[in-house]
């Protein structure tokens, strides 16, 4: 049947579609609501009435016919209904029966469940309760307990005043300060608000300070004594019980303020240990003391006036009784780390490990970053005491003892640097020592290479000493300020002898007259144990002797003898060479300043050269000492001098190469640069010497003319001055020299004597003139071959001169 309508979910009679579908007659008749089946189909009208309705389409449907319909399709549905409960009939009364079982089972579950409430409450009395009054019992007993704990810590505080006190009378202050920090901590966790002791907190805290006080002040009187007086032999620290208790009780306290006082302690230690050395041998050198302080406060001058060997004295002296003192600081120092252990492990938990290492590597961290934007690192010398120069990586233990100490970290960090330190500040007062006696001039002066080669070897014993003992933690301190400072002594030594040969040398040539100088007996001995040893010396440096034989010989010579060569040379040649034998002497006691000597020498010998040829070939010598006219004999003398410096440039070479090492050999290269401007300038003299006999011949040949005069005046004027020319050399300078000279003379007279012989055209056609010719340079022969150096000269006849 048509139900679809009235099972739809959205029926309702509110609708007016709804509404007209179910109670208005439809349009179509086929396509009825009430008439429709699920499938679409219409069914049969149920009764006539509803076939024979005269209904128009939208009117209200009859009424009888519409009830008539509903009636039918509600029995309908009834039927179905049946049928459906029919078929359902044995499900039913099978759940029916279901319940009834139930029913029963609940009724014994409901049987079991007082079963076992009754039991559950028999355990909770029998067990239960029991337990709960146990439970009671021990909580009363702990809370007794806690109460009598507590009785007992007020009965130990009411006593803890007179417990410090008697712990302080005994000197032993880390129970004393435990002691105080348990009752602080018994006061503020157990007992806080206890009314008889709302006082003494805070007496706990003055005592606790007054204690800190205490222990500082012992600190510094124990460091003062221990430093300030030589300890019993093979005792290093003497109250080292005493300085363990209070070292303990200031870290135990983290009061770390004694550091401060321990560095100002190690400055005033090394100054008085210094000061009493230096009096001590003042006072044994037999120095004049009139002049000065009787009490010696002032040491400075009394230091300046010190012999030399006195001084070296002094200083091993100092280094002695200072490396004494450094090992005690470094007994002090294990003294100090052993004690650090102890406190540390009596009063860090691991937490507190935890946190100190993270704050020790913060310290170290910054500290090393402030230390790397300061730290000095510059060589004072190329090739000196320091080696180079070192960079540090870490902070010094100067820059870190410096920085106050707040912290257990810290205190640890700088702790291993306590001996260290005093070994800088030892340095320190070393340097100061050694720069004091260098402000003397007089004493700078007075100073030979060989003393200061003795400080130098001095210092660097003390070093080694101390490198030995493990005082140096980096290179740079390796290098230290003591190095530094020998360093810049002798590097102001270096520059000061420097100056002052360069000064000397060019004071003597600017004085120079240009004439041949005498060569006294010290001199030649100094020339000849150079030739013989290949080692240039002083005469000064000779030995005993040596030097009486050379008092023995006779006092001056005309000449300087080198090997078979002799050298007639002015004075300032000798001088230079005496110059030259300071600096070998100087380049072998200090050899580690080698590179230094080699750039000095160099510029030495640079400056003689270029200074002579200034005088003589650039004439200044004509402004400067008032010569007239710069001869051929000064020429000669300025020629022969250069040539007996550049002789000796190779024996300071031989001495710089034994020195310096392989990786400086290319400096050797400027001695060689430096001989090859001595021998061009020697021959740029030689050329001057031929420039000038050359004008005097071409300005007489210019003038020639052939006449019935023999010889002419022209050609007489010409050996004159040939014969002047010669004997100006001889004497002077080896035959062998000046016949080379007069061979280049006699090249350029040819090719003179030629060129004048065409141009007044004087030819073989023409006899008599021919033959005035002849006569007049056969004259010019005869003299030549009377120039003794001249005989062996090779003269060609007129013909061959004129290829006629």
């Amino acid at each position: 049947m048509s139900v679809f309508i009235f099972i739809d979910p959205r029926f309702s009679l509110c609708d007016s579609s709804t509404f007209s579908a179910v109670f208005s007659v439809p349009a179509n008749e086929n396509l009825d609501a009430l008439k429709q089946t699920l499938s679409g189909r219409n069914v049969i009208p149920a009764t006539p009435l509803e076939i024979a309705t005269n209904k128009k389409p939208g009117e209200f449907r009859d009424y009888e016919a519409l009830q008539n319909r509903l009636e039918m399709m509600h029995d309908v549905v009834d039927g179905r209904l049946a049928g459906k409960l029919v078929a359902k009939t044995d499900d039913f009364w099978q759940v029916v029966r279901s319940y009834s079982g139930l029913q029963e089972q609940l009724a014994k579950a409901l049987e079991s469940v007082k079963v076992v409430r009754k039991n559950l409450k028999n355990v909770d009395e029998l067990v239960c309760d029991q337990s709960k009054k146990i439970l009671e019992v021990h909580e009363k007993y702990e809370q007794k307990k806690k109460l009598l704990a507590k009785l007992h810590d007020i009965s130990c505080l009411r006593e803890a005043q007179s417990t410090v006190q008697m712990m302080l009378s005994q000197g032993d202050y880390p129970k004393a300060i435990e002691c105080i920090e348990t009752s602080l901590d018994v006061l503020s966790k157990e007992l806080n608000g206890v009314t008889c002791f709302r006082h003494l907190a805070s007496q706990l805290r003055e005592l606790y300070s007054v204690i800190g006080r205490m222990m500082n002040e012992d600190f510094a009187s124990l460091i003062q004594k221990e430093l300030g007086v030589k300890p019993e032999a093979g005792i290093m620290i003497q109250a080292e019980g005493e300085l363990s208790a209070v070292l303990l009780g200031l870290m135990r306290m983290r009061k770390y303020t004694f550091i401060s006082v321990l560095r100002e302690e190690i400055l005033e230690g090394v100054k008085s240990v210094m000061r009493h050395a230096i009096k001590t041998q003042i006072l044994n050198s037999g120095v004049d003391l009139s002049e000065f302080d009787p009490s010696l406060t002032q040491l400075g001058e009394p230091v300046r006036r010190m012999k030399h060997t006195d001084f070296m004295t002094m200083v091993r002296k100092v280094m002695d009784e200072e490396f004494f003192f450094c090992k005690r600081l470094e007994a002090l120092q294990d003294i100090l780390l052993e004690t650090a252990d102890r406190a540390r492990s009596n009063c860090l938990s691991v937490e507190d490990v935890i946190v100190e290492r993270i704050e020790e590597a913060k310290i170290i961290h910054e500290s090393d970053s402030e230390d790397d934007e300061s730290v000095f690192s510059k060589s004072t010398s190329s090739g000196g005491f320091a080696g180079g120069s070192a960079s540090s990586s870490t902070a010094s233990a100067t820059t870190l003892l410096s920085i106050e100490v707040r912290s257990e970290a810290f205190l640890r960090r700088v702790l291993p640097l306590i001996a260290e330190f005093g070994h800088q500040c030892v340095q320190h007062r070393i340097t100061r020592l050694l720069i004091a006696r260098a402000k003397n001039p007089a004493v700078t002066e007075s100073t030979t290479p060989t003393q200061l080669s003795e400080c130098i070897c001095l210092v660097k014993e003390y070093q080694m000493k101390c490198e030995a003992e493990g005082w140096y933690s980096t290179q740079n301190q390796r290098v230290g300020g003591l190095g530094r400072a020998v360093n810049r002594l002798s590097m102001d030594y270096i520059e000061k002898l420097h100056n002052s040969r360069k000064t000397r040398i060019a004071n003597v040539l600017d004085t120079e007259l240009w004439k041949a100088g005498e060569v006294s007996a010290s001199d030649q001995r100094m020339i000849d144990v150079a030739v013989e040893t290949g080692v240039l010396r002083n005469a000064n440096s000779l030995g005993r002797e040596e030097n009486e034989q050379s008092k023995t010989a006779k006092s001056q010579m005309q000449c300087a003898t080198v090997g078979e060569e002799k050298f007639v040379v002015v004075g300032s040649s000798l001088i230079m060479l005496q110059v030259l034998a300071d600096y070998c002497e100087a380049i072998a006691e200090m050899p580690l300043f080698a590179q230094d000597w080699n750039s000095r020498v160099v510029e030495l010998l640079k400056v003689f050269n270029s200074r002579c040829c200034q005088l003589i070939l650039g004439a200044g010598a004509l402004q400067i000492v008032g010569l007239k006219t710069i001869s051929v004999r000064n020429l000669a003398l300025a020629g022969r001098s250069l040539e007996l410096v550049c002789r000796f440039i190779p024996f300071v070479r031989d001495e710089m190469d034994r020195i310096l090492p392989d990786d400086r050999k290319t400096l050797l290269r400027h001695f060689k640069q430096v001989e090859n401007e001595y021998r061009e300038h020697v021959a740029e003299i030689a050329a001057k010497l031929i420039t000038v006999i050359d004008h005097y011949t071409s300005n007489c040949l210019s003038t020639w003319e052939v006449k019935g005069v023999i010889p002419s005046s022209e050609f007489q004027q010409i050996c004159r001055h040939m014969l002047k020319f010669h004997n100006g050399l001889a004497g002077i300078m080896p035959k062998e020299q000046i016949e080379q000279l007069f061979r280049h003379v006699h090249e350029n007279f040819k090719a003179n004597l030629k060129e004048r012989v065409d141009k007044i055209g004087v030819t073989p056609h023409d006899p008599l003139k021919y033959g005035y010719v002849t006569k007049d340079y056969m004259f010019y022969q005869q003299n030549m071959k009377n120039m003794e150096s001249c005989r062996n000269l090779e003269l060609e006849n007129i013909t061959d001169i004129l290829d006629f």
